[in-house]
């Protein structure tokens, strides 16, 4: 007889701005997965969103700022923009330079059946974000088990000075886009700290802050739905 639990469920995910600006969620896939739709559209301060991540999808979210859409149609954003100006992007790499994004990732119902997720300052910071599952389940003493990942922490007030865009209310730059050097743009095994890498991850412990930091990848058995929330109070975390 099938056991309907080896069928793969669909996920809901939940989109929340608790900002008290718009935010413009924007949502990408990897190679080889389906892409979401929307791809993108605006939440209102207070709104949220509901949308279906498919059985093993992969991919990443974001959120832009200070987005339009001029009357060709082009995708404008203060931060989280597009290179190819496009709803929802062609991917991470389609990220406008800097980016300053603070992003989510996702791997659902990888080879070993659990559904991954994390947050990401590689690409810089722009706003605080948590991602959670919904009606999560106790992981006893595994802190990565079923709990909330990235921060409450708004991190543009207190960025390097350094690092800041043009703009301190546009957000904080990775090292790696402020300073293009090879030590600050590590991707190998041996990427290690630096001072720009501690600033973040001292102020956001549960976010992943430099390449091949496994401290802050989080797992889910069977979790069936997630909310991202932009701009989550501090309780919220809790």
């Amino acid at each position: 007889m099938k056991n309907d639990c080896d069928d793969p469920v669909s996920k809901a995910l939940i989109m929340k701005n608790d900002c008290d600006y718009p935010v413009w969620p924007i949502a990408t896939s990897n190679a080889g997965t389906p892409s979401l739709v929307p791809t993108s559209y605006v939440l209102q301060p207070g709104q949220s969103n509901t949308i279906s991540l498919p059985p093993s999808w992969s991919g990443s979210i974001w959120g832009g700022t200070g987005c339009s859409i001029d009357d060709s149609g082009a995708f404008h954003c203060l931060t989280g923009g597009c290179v190819s100006h496009t709803l929802g992007c062609g991917g991470e790499s389609d990220l406008l330079q800097p980016a300053s994004t603070s992003i989510a990732a996702f791997r659902l119902n990888a080879t070993d059946g659990m559904d991954y997720y994390e947050v990401s300052f590689r690409n810089g910071y722009n706003l605080p974000i948590i991602v959670a599952p919904v009606g999560r389940r106790s992981g006893g003493d595994d802190k990565h088990h079923c709990t909330t990942a990235g921060c409450a922490v708004n991190l543009i007030s207190s960025c390097p000075p350094e690092l800041r865009n043009s703009d301190e209310s546009l957000g904080c730059k990775s090292a790696c886009q402020a300073f293009a050097e090879p030590s600050f743009c590590c991707s190998t095994c041996n990427c290690s700290h630096n001072r720009y890498t501690q600033f973040f991850k001292q102020a956001c412990p549960k976010a992943n802050s430099f390449a091949n930091d496994n401290t802050s990848t989080f797992s889910c058995i069977f979790q069936q739905d997630f909310i991202i929330i932009f701009c989550p109070s501090s309780s919220t975390t809790r």
